[in-house]
This record gives C-alpha cells, structure tokens and sequence, in this order.
C-alpha cells in the first residue's frame, strides 16, 4: 500500500476539517489528499501528496482503494456519489469510512456488497458522524458496563449547539427523497441483516414525545436514522443489547408544549426537506460551514437510560466541547479511521458494519484519548 489513510473530499468542509485533524495529531501518518479538483486541493497548504479523483469514474475509484489502508470519504450524497468507492475497498479487502446517514443507500450497500466485504475482510464502516457516532458508542459503552441485555434503551439529547454542513443537508434530502411506502428507511430494523427475523416490537416510535429523567422530550431530528444503526449494531453484535430490546432517542425540551411543538417542527421540516422549494436558499451549500470560533462554541451531550432484564438502572453520557457536525465528526471520522488503522478488537471482521461493530472498544478508547468524555453508572 502506498498510503495509510487517504481522505476523498478532502476539500470538503468537513474533509477539510478531518485532514488537518489527521495531520496535526498523527504527523508520522502516511496521509494523502483527494479530491476533483487540483488547485482547491493545493489551496488546502497541508503537506501531503496529493491524488485527482473523480467519484463518477470507476478507475479512479479503484485506484484509491488500491493505494490505501484506510480509505475516508466525505463525498456526498453517497447516493449519488458513494457506490464506486464501496465496491472496490469491498473487492480489494481495502479498509473503508464514511459519514453516511442514508438509510436507503447503505441497505443497497449492504444486499450488494456485504457479502465480498466478508470474505475479504475490508471493513466498511458508514456512518462515523454525529450520524451515528455519539447513538451507536454510548449505546456500546452502556452494553459494557451493565454486562447483561436490556428491555429498554432510550437515548436523550440533553444539550446542542452546532449546524449541519451543506454536505450533511444535502445527504439528508438525498435520502428524504429516496422514501416511499416500503422505503429501507420506514422499517425500524431496515439495516439489520435480516429484518424478517427481528423482534420487530412496537413502543418505538421516532416522531413521538416522552418525560424522561431529564423532563419532558420530543423526537429527535437524527433518531429514524440513528435508531436504525444501533438496531444493526445489535444485530451484528449477536444481539448481545437483548433481542427484545426496544430503542429510541429523543431531545429534550423542558415542558409538554415545547415536545409537541417540536415533533410538530419535524414533521413539517421532513416534508419540506423532500422537495425543492424557496427554503434551499436559507440553507449552507455543499462545502459551506460556520467559523472557527463558531465551531469552538458548539458542544453537546447525549444520554443513554437503559433497563436492564435484571431490573437495573444503567446510564452512558457522551459529551463533548467542540461543534458536533464540524470538528467533533472530523474527531469522530479521522480517529475511526486510525482505530481501523491500528486498533481494532480481536474477532471483528469483514462487511457493512456499524460504528460499534466495526470499531468497539478501542475506538471508544480513542475518542475518549481525542477530548469527548465517556461515562457509565448504575442507577442506585
């Protein structure tokens, strides 16, 4: 391999951001750059070598998973843009993440490439963001520290300041666009390996509101997403959270009104969002985002209550002091990509895998060694 890590869309606002992460923290990384365009790439001034790369062209696509260990893309919507690159690191055993967070497209990802990926052993890790990383972690560090199943888990978004990129926006509508009747991303274990053989239990609305230990909550925007991660995580983890577990996520608002208001919010943004329409204008274009000090300004913090079969009350908070949608994710993507690098627990193989699946432990180790804290307690 020529390369260590190669990042595609390093040009990218959050590419941008995950390059020069990688570069600064891991000044020994053999690191390289890609992207369509040279003197965006050139303009970025990080010293590394620099690869021209079309995501639209297949030979370009093999190329970078033959040049690389790791290879991250940032390039969305994957969609449109994400196939290529998938299929050759599935074909050439070549080590994959991205920030994917459209369901539809990595169910096809998973019908057609899952399979390769095991025998291979390329590791394809989608969805290394704020979509899902903060869900699928806290949701692993509460499975490790409570060591039996749950009936229930419910996520709470307690505290959020930060945007979305562009890119993010854009994905999100690609995949809004993609729903119908019987989309991947209306069926609540759409991503497990075999939906038909879930619990498919009911009590797991998304778009619902809920008084948690926090006070009252509504849905949160990412949960038909992130929701449908963990259920696979759990899936490919041999159901190790509980085959009976029910999982959703909420945000807290504070009172009764505020929760409906926000479901309502929600609803009618999700409809929008689907469509082209005047509100295009209000929003960041792809490789837009916020500055250095707004980024600064952001932070966040999640909690997992879980119950587990024995009656116990166990609790995973995820925080961190840095924009989740622009430097926490570059955090989250560019430490994925050194724990499939250089850490990655005994027994994880190939294929299609989730954060927790892909990554485990270690990851959670590194995230932690990055600057977001991680806890765990037992509820008395």
């Amino acid at each position: 391999m020529d390369f260590d890590v190669i990042i595609f869309g390093a040009t990218s606002f959050v590419g941008q951001l995950t390059a020069r992460y990688l570069h600064a923290t891991y000044p020994d990384l053999s690191l390289a750059l890609a992207g369509r365009n040279q003197n965006k790439l050139e303009a970025l001034g990080i010293d590394a070598p620099l690869i021209i790369a079309d995501a639209d062209d297949p030979a370009d696509m093999d190329f970078l998973a033959e040049h690389a260990r790791v290879v991250i893309s940032t390039v969305g919507p994957y969609t449109h843009y994400g196939e290529h690159l998938i299929r050759f690191c599935a074909e050439r055993g070549t080590d994959y993440v991205n920030l994917c967070g459209e369901a539809p497209f990595i169910r096809r990802m998973i019908d057609r490439y899952h399979a390769q990926a095991v025998s291979t052993g390329a590791r394809i890790v989608n969805s290394c963001g704020f979509d899902s990383v903060p869900s699928d972690m806290g949701m692993f560090a509460l499975s490790e520290a409570a060591g039996e199943e749950f009936t229930r888990v419910q996520m709470v978004v307690t505290d959020l300041k930060g945007g979305l990129s562009g890119g993010t926006i854009a994905s999100m509508k690609a995949a809004l666009a993609e729903q119908d009747g019987e989309n991947a991303l209306h069926g609540k274990y759409s991503l497990c390996p075999d939906p038909d053989k879930e619990a498919n239990l009911v009590g797991q609305k998304d778009m619902d509101i809920d008084r948690t230990p926090e006070g009252w909550a509504g849905p949160f925007f990412m949960a038909s997403f992130n929701t449908r991660v963990v259920r696979r995580s759990n899936s490919l983890l041999d159901h190790a959270y509980g085959f009976n577990l029910r999982y959703t996520e909420r945000q807290k608002t504070g009172s009764k009104l505020a929760a409906y208001a926000l479901a309502g919010a929600l609803t009618a943004a999700f409809k929008a969002a689907s469509k082209d329409g005047p509100w295009q204008k209000l929003i960041p274009k792809p490789g837009e985002g916020p500055s250095p000090k707004a980024q600064d300004a952001g932070h966040f913090t999640t909690v997992h209550h879980g119950l587990t079969v024995s009656g116990t009350h166990v609790t995973a908070t995820f925080h961190g002091d840095e924009d989740p949608g622009y430097k926490g994710t570059a955090k989250f993507l560019g430490e994925a990509a050194m724990t499939l690098l250089n850490n990655v627990a005994d027994g994880i193989g190939g294929g299609i895998l989730t954060p927790a699946s892909g990554l485990g432990a270690p990851y959670l180790d590194r995230l932690r060694a990055a600057g977001f804290t991680i806890t765990t307690r037992t509820v008395v």
